[in-house]
């Protein structure tokens, strides 16, 4: 259930980050890797 829930988040960041890069360029690509790296750790760990 858990890994699910992440799922859902990281598909939630990379949607959130397509929206930022469009807006932004390539500062919200960055934010959006740096965000779902960050979470990523986060569940691991």
């Amino acid at each position: 259930m858990r890994t699910r829930l992440v799922a859902v988040v990281m598909v939630a960041l990379l949607q959130a980050g397509m929206v930022y890069w469009v807006a932004g360029g390539i500062g919200g690509l960055a934010m959006a890797i740096a965000g779902g790296s960050a979470l990523l750790t986060a569940a691991l760990s």
